[in-house]
């Protein structure tokens, strides 16, 4: 590791324009996710069941991100409170 990767005051890369629009999350991700989630509910499961599910796959950031927003939900959080508090991993559109 370098001296300036241990700086602790160093600037975050400014997110390109594709990470302000879309968030953290790939499209394929966001497709798959939106997908199962709109089966599941319309098939009558339990949001909090299906996002326990889909956070058994996948790469771990989305894993995290997932189980994280079923956590906040337990807490009292809204749905789209509990995405925005994701640090921008999902997209405000789909927020």
């Amino acid at each position: 590791m370098s001296g300036a990767d241990k700086n602790p005051n160093r600037e975050l890369p400014t997110p390109t324009l594709f990470q302000r629009i879309f968030g953290g999350a790939s499209l394929g991700q966001l497709y798959h996710f939106c997908n199962r989630l709109s089966t599941g509910l319309r098939a009558g499961v339990d949001p909090l069941r299906l996002l326990d599910a889909e956070s058994k796959a996948g790469p771990s950031r989305y894993k995290d991100a997932v189980q994280d927003t079923a956590d906040k939900i337990r807490l009292g959080y809204s749905f789209s409170e509990a995405m925005q508090l994701q640090k921008g991993y999902f997209p405000q559109l789909l927020v």
